[in-house]
Order: structure tokens, then sequence, then C-alpha cells
């Protein structure tokens, strides 16, 4: 039977909410904010320090004294993963949310929809519209509820991060979900990938917008010399991985379109590499031509015609005697 709750107030389920924290001054205040002033009231808001060393600890302390809600745990930096199965540690709740430090939720009641959701259907997981890159994204499904494994599969090719689902409890102890420490980056594909494909139904909540913000100064963002590559290595395994799942749960090929649009990306990537490193050789031998060679080459032109004259001292010129040259 379905479950229902009161739509305001402090009673109902409990949603655990995780935030890992690394580094995101500028953007922690707006994240709070958007969680502490949701109508659905019952939350329990994990803030997993993973070894901030900007003032994002001076932000959220200033919350939790306000907020009874807000429980504070720090950890030395170990990634977003490792931070991500601490705050599953401390969680008490009925269901589970989790949120990046630098982004917020757009609707007051994001938190109420989502969950209405889930309980009026019975469903392991809710799933919410999402705004991207100044785009809109809501979900293409003409059903609600979601059961079919190709519908549900479909559906987190669409989008494999974690945030823009609300977990059940009781779906993540029973299948002992937790992040693969050893991905540094798309921490959260196989978690995501996991949970959908055992989650007995998912309920979709398109009128409800988390907002993610392309943080430039982020891991997935940062293209530093030589991160660039050890982002695209990280991804690839992250690939392997779901793969090596897919199989082993007989998903047969259901995500080879997706890796085929994946490798792609890497392709495009390699190629931008190549093209750019070939723009930087010709620019260099233009300049090299332009500057270097052609500079060279008519000066020691100049040096051979200057002594193929006949009178290469101006004063043997003719008329040199008139005064012309002094």
């Amino acid at each position: 039977m379905p479950r229902t709750f009161e739509r305001s107030g402090n009673s109902g389920p409990v949603i655990s909410v995780i935030i890992p924290v690394y580094n995101v001054e500028l953007y922690l205040d707006r994240c709070l904010d958007s969680i502490v002033r949701q109508t659905y009231q019952n939350l329990e808001i994990i803030i997993v320090d993973d070894g901030s060393t900007d003032n994002s600890a001076e932000i959220y302390t200033r919350y939790a004294r306000q907020d009874p809600r807000i429980k504070i745990v720090k950890q030395p930096n170990q990634g977003p993963a490792a931070a991500r199965n601490t705050g599953l540690e401390q969680v008490s709740g009925d269901y589970i949310h989790f949120m990046d430090s630098d982004d917020h939720l757009i609707e007051a009641d994001y938190y109420e929809k989502l969950l209405f959701a889930a309980l009026d259907s019975g469903a392991d997981l809710a799933c919410s519209g999402f705004f991207l890159e100044d785009k809109w994204h809501t979900h293409q499904h003409s059903r609600r509820i979601l059961t079919d494994i190709d519908e549900k599969i479909s559906l987190v090719k669409l989008n494999f991060c974690v945030w823009i689902y609300l977990f059940s409890t009781a779906l993540v102890k029973r299948r002992r979900l937790r992040f693969d420490v050893s991905l540094y980056v798309a921490e959260d594909m196989l978690f995501s990938v996991a949970a959908v494909y055992y989650a007995r139904k998912i309920a979709l909540a398109p009128e409800t917008t988390y907002y993610h913000r392309n943080n430039s100064a982020s891991i997935s963002r940062n293209l530093a010399p030589g991160l660039e590559e050890k982002k695209q290595r990280g991804l690839r395994l992250a690939w392997e991985k779901i793969r090596a799942f897919s199989e082993n749960h007989y998903l047969g090929r259901e995500f080879e379109d997706f890796f085929l649009w994946r490798k792609k990306r890497i392709f495009k990537y390699k190629f931008f590499q190549i093209t750019f490193l070939k723009k930087v050789v010709s620019l260099y031998k233009i300049s090299w031509y332009l500057f270097g060679f052609l500079p060279v080459l008519a000066y020691i032109y100049v040096k051979e015609l200057d002594e193929s004259l006949p009178f290469s001292d101006p004063r043997d010129w003719p008329h040199a005697d008139r005064g012309f040259l002094g």
C-alpha cells in the first residue's frame, strides 16, 4: 500500500541529505539556503567536510548553529566517493538524497513533491528534472511510473548522476550500495546504474528541478595540464565497471550505444589535441618562415649580391669624386 504523509510540518518520513563539501565557499550559502527553506521540514542534513581549506567550515558552522537538523562530519581529503560513503554511515532517515555543495534546489517544495511521488506509488526511487548548461531537462517518458528494465535503463542513460534521485534507504541497505573509491571521476555512475536496476519501481517527478552548476574549478571541468587525461582514464575505468555490471546482470548490450557515444567524445578530445598541436606546429612554421628563415635568406642573398657587385665600396662608385659622398 502506498504510504502518505503531511505535506508540511515535521511529521512524515525523514529525508537524509548528504552533502560532501570541499572548498565551495562561493556557492555553499545558496546550496544550504535551498535546503533549509524547503517546505518539507523533516530533513536530516549531513555535511561531510572532505578536508576543505577555504572558508567553507565557517559557512556551514553558522548554519548548524541556527538549524539543529544539520550534522557535521569532518575527514581528511579523500574525494567525493569516500565523502558520500561517510555520509551513508551517518544516515538515519527513510530516504536519501545526495547534493553537490555547489548546486541548489530551484523549487521550495522540491523534497515535498519528490517524496510524494515516491510514497504515492510505493517506488524505491523518485527522479526529478534538472537544469544543466543553460537548459531545462525533463523526462520524455509518457508514464510516470517505470518498472520495465528497458525504460529504467533509458532513464539512467539520460543522466548517471545521483543528485537527480531520491533513494529509499531500504533499497540502499538491502543491496549494500556504496560508491567506488577507486574512481577519480564519475564515481556516481555505477551507484546510479545499480540502484536503478534494483529498484522495483521508479517514480518520475518532472515538475521538480535540481540546479547543477558547471563549476570551472571542479575536477570534472578543470582542463589543467595532465588532468584532462587523468579524467578520461577515470571515465574509461567507470565504463568498464558498468560494462561488467551489465554483463553480470544479463543486461546484454543495453549500454553499448552509450559507450559508443562516450568513445566518440574521447576521440573528439584526442582529435582536438592532435589538431591543436598541428595548429601550434603550423604557427611555429609560419613564424619561422616570416621571422626566421626568410630574413636569414634575405640577408644571405643581399650579402651575396653585395659581394658580386663591381663596386662594393661606395667610394669606388662612378662620380664619387664629384662630391656626392663628401
